[in-house]
């Protein structure tokens, strides 16, 4: 089974819903196959101008480079060590397949997991951090990373469906410290990915719960009172019964549920949402094969050339590897989103939090900063803001 509907395919948002305007959030959603505003693009170049010399400049492309714009509030120098950081984690991780042997368990908990997809085809994440506490923090990573690397594979479409859904039970959760880290390496490292992120059965505790986020992020974030809200951008045979739809609840959570192929939500127009054109034919020459049941893994594991003979000698060498990731790179254990302190060392990247206060994400990329020259603003010293925040 396909995981992107066939009709997905034809579906091509509007302006508006690529780059959203408003008076507290100015911010781009789809990045590929657009057409760049003339301040998007003078921000573009500069950063080209400062990293034509960097080893990833020629294999990161152009809209991966806005989204990291976007992402550390447009600060040329920040962008360079946080593109910089990104290409090192990534680097450090395993391919993200070699990685599920050691998070099925995660996969099959409920507290995380694929289902469904929204009325403009963005997949959704259930998410229920009650029932993740007791994993380990490195496997709740490596299961964040395994499911967005496997959306951005097989679930998205360049310049239609680039983001996706959070549907946050927080239930009985008590705030712990390791959510700080979680969220801001997500914010740092998938920039721009969020459209929405809806907050069910919350509590006192959910002030301690926002402030782990950046100021854009919030402005994407919705406390659902009434569950019947999240109709109005789903159709209620992609939710689950327990929150409101009419799909059945899961009781085995992987692969990912797609539960009905009806997508429409109560406010879409019976017709005209769709465009005569369609990417399929793209997608149906070029898109690698896509592995719809990874608990058979088996296969697709070898296809990446690992010299493994058993699936338990693989899963041991798998776990001695991520021991030797967690102990000797800082994706693991050390804020990579914070507040990086320059340094002259060459080759050194020192990375704390880049959230910063978050009115300043809000300052610029509000509408008065985007209306002002951003290529006279860059040519200045004091152009770039020391705290930002990263966009998720």
């Amino acid at each position: 089974m396909n995981s992107i509907p066939r009709e997905a395919y034809s579906y091509w948002p509007s302006t508006e819903s690529c780059l959203i305007e408003t008076k507290y959030l100015v911010e781009r959603l789809v990045f590929s196959r657009q057409n760049y505003k003339d301040w998007e693009l003078s921000a573009l170049s500069q950063l080209e101008k400062i990293i034509k010399d960097k080893p990833f400049a020629e294999t990161f492309d152009t809209s991966e480079k806005l989204r990291f714009l976007y992402g550390t509030g447009w600060n040329l120098n920040l962008t360079v060590k946080v593109i910089e950081a990104h290409v090192q984690w990534k680097q450090d991780w395993p391919s993200y397949k070699l990685v599920y042997p050691l998070i099925t368990s995660i996969l099959n908990s409920g507290g995380i997991y694929i289902h469904g997809r929204d009325h403009k085809y963005r997949p959704i994440i259930i998410v229920t951090p009650k029932l993740l506490l007791e994993f380990p923090q490195h496997l709740l990573m490596a299961t964040a990373y395994f499911l967005l690397e496997y959306i951005k594979d097989h679930m998205f479409l360049q310049g239609q469906i680039e983001n996706l859904i959070l549907l946050i039970d927080l239930k009985n959760f008590e705030i712990k410290d390791f959510i700080s880290k979680f969220i801001t390496d997500l914010q740092t490292h998938y920039p721009c990915r969020l459209a929405n992120a809806f907050l069910l059965n919350t509590n006192k505790s959910i002030q301690g719960f926002l402030k782990y986020f950046s100021s854009n992020t919030i402005q994407k974030l919705t406390i659902v009172k009434k569950q019947s809200i999240l109709m109005k951008t789903c159709n209620p045979t992609q939710i689950e019964e327990k929150y409101g739809g009419s799909a059945e609840n899961l009781r085995s959570f992987w692969p990912p549920a797609f539960p009905s192929s009806n997508y429409k939500a109560e406010s879409d127009p019976v017709e005209g949402f769709l465009s005569n054109y369609s990417s399929y034919d793209e997608y149906f020459l070029q898109q690698p094969k896509i592995f719809t049941d990874l608990s058979s893994l088996k296969i697709s594991q070898f296809e990446d050339k690992e010299s493994f003979i058993s699936y338990s000698e693989f899963k041991d060498e798998m776990w001695q590897k991520l021991d030797v990731i967690s102990g000797s790179f800082s994706f693991l254990h050390t804020d990579i989103c914070g507040k990086v302190q320059d340094t002259e060392q060459e080759g050194q990247l020192k990375v704390s939090r880049l959230r910063g206060k978050s009115e300043d994400i809000t300052r610029t990329s509000s509408n008065v900063a985007k209306k002002m020259s951003i290529e006279h603003e860059l040519m200045e010293s004091n152009c770039c803001i020391e705290n930002t925040c990263s966009v998720f």
